[in-house]
């Protein structure tokens, strides 16, 4: 593991872009990754290891309090800020949010994830809970980070094409779920942490999940998508407006 998740092959299905103050961004497909890239994430990282965190959106309230991670499950979950490693996995509809910097004390990286559902916490009274949640976990790493060291980006989610309403929601319900709620993450990461959050590759435009897995000391993401994005670079939320144009025309 000390030496981060390999990609088995160097295709022109992955592509990789340095973020400010220093996060690589890998992204690929899952065949990308070999077996973790769909379904051994879980398996080859298990928690049982000294220095990697599963935030699980499944986890039992029990287990969120046992691992003092925030949440409610199946609606959110936000991990510790520490210097783990840190992997989520079966991002559906579900975006992710990784923030990271440098201690003031011991100058090592540390970081939280977050994983949540943007139908859930788009709700009014839900909602609330989950802006307290996340402001407290922003609001630690930056009391605790040396000044100007922090970055956070926002992955995964789903804007699904016009073909693909579900039983709960339409087409056009969805979409507004997914851009609301990173214009909601984004906007509490600005009030909190004075710094605009990158958006990387933008959300799925297909029927199936996202895995991540985030090594805190190299600060490198990776990303494994059921497909990559490649006409979509990093933007911010003020520019939301122009993504959301090219995705419209699909």
């Amino acid at each position: 593991m000390e030496e981060g998740i390999k990609i088995t092959k160097p295709t022109n299905d992955t592509k990789s872009e340095q973020l400010a103050n220093g996060i690589m961004i890998c992204v690929g497909s899952y065949n990308d990754f070999g077996p973790i890239g769909r379904n051994a994430l879980s398996e080859q990282f298990s928690e049982q290891l000294e220095n990697v965190h599963n935030v699980n959106f499944y986890d039992s309230p029990d287990i969120l309090k046992k691992k003092n991670f925030l949440g409610e499950q199946l609606r959110w979950t936000i991990s510790t800020v520490d210097n783990f490693n840190k992997f989520s996995e079966k991002l559906l509809d579900c975006t992710a949010l990784v923030v990271v910097g440098k201690d003031k004390t011991t100058g090592e990286n540390i970081s939280f994830i977050s994983h949540q559902n943007p139908f859930e916490i788009l709700n009014d009274k839900i909602g609330r809970k989950f802006n307290i949640d996340l402001k407290k976990r922003l609001t630690e790493i930056k009391e605790r980070c040396k000044a100007g060291s922090i970055s956070a980006t926002i992955v995964a989610g789903k804007y699904p094409k016009k073909n693909m309403a579900s039983p709960f929601a339409t087409v056009e319900e969805m979409r507004k779920d997914y851009l609301d709620s990173i214009e909601l993450i984004s906007n509490e990461i600005e009030l909190t942490l004075e710094l605009k959050p990158t958006i990387f590759n933008g959300p799925k435009f297909v029927r199936n999940y996202d895995n991540i897995y985030f090594d805190n000391e190299k600060m490198r993401l990776y990303l494994m998508r059921p497909e990559v994005n490649f006409n979509i670079e990093s933007f911010s939320i003020s520019d939301i407006d122009k993504e959301k144009k090219k995705w419209d025309k699909d």
